[in-house]
């Protein structure tokens, strides 16, 4: 292991344990010394919303999309970095952005800590997944220690998810 992801490894520690200014010190250093690191910068972004600095988080999110222009978490974090700086028509057009890159953009429905669910398995929803007259959705492959495919769940959609979940299918 070298120095630089030992640091990566105690910022994110720091950042599952709720300290994210704490997170900041250790992200900062290995940033120093892999600026191009897309995943070093994602980390430093989430700490930086964490604790409030925005502005700070739009640009390692910036960043992010300059390393990579289709990560659909950099485009969603930017979006939430500019709401949070009150610079909404921004958001709004990263989000529509986003409704591009990937047109079922999964994730916006469970932003509000709406589902313990995985990042990989709330992404990969398509529209067809999404019952609506249950107000339901299909979660394919699901996590599981023993089965690898086959684990398809159908979940609720709770208000909030459904009023996103309507909004890009009707926009995609």
């Amino acid at each position: 292991m070298t120095d630089t992801y030992d640091l990566f490894q105690q910022g994110r520690a720091h950042l599952r344990k709720g300290r994210a200014a704490q997170a900041t010190v250790a992200l900062e250093k290995a940033k120093r010394r892999e600026p191009e690191k897309a995943s070093i910068r994602e980390a430093l972004g989430i700490a930086y919303l964490r604790i409030e600095r925005y502005e700070e988080a739009e640009q390692e999110f910036r960043k992010m999309l300059e390393l990579s222009p289709a990560d659909h978490y950099a485009h969603y974090a930017l979006g939430r970095a500019l709401e949070k700086q009150g610079r909404v028509a921004e958001s709004g057009v990263l989000h529509r952005r986003l409704a591009w890159v990937e047109p079922y953009p999964a994730f916006h429905f469970f932003d509000r800590g709406l589902t313990a669910m995985r990042l990989g398995e709330i992404c990969r929803i398509a529209v067809e997944d999404v019952d609506r007259q249950a107000r339901t959705v299909i979660i394919r492959d699901r996590k599981d220690p023993k089965r690898k495919q086959g684990n398809d769940q159908t979940v609720p959609l709770l208000p909030d998810a459904w009023a996103a979940s309507k909004d890009a299918i009707v926009s995609s």
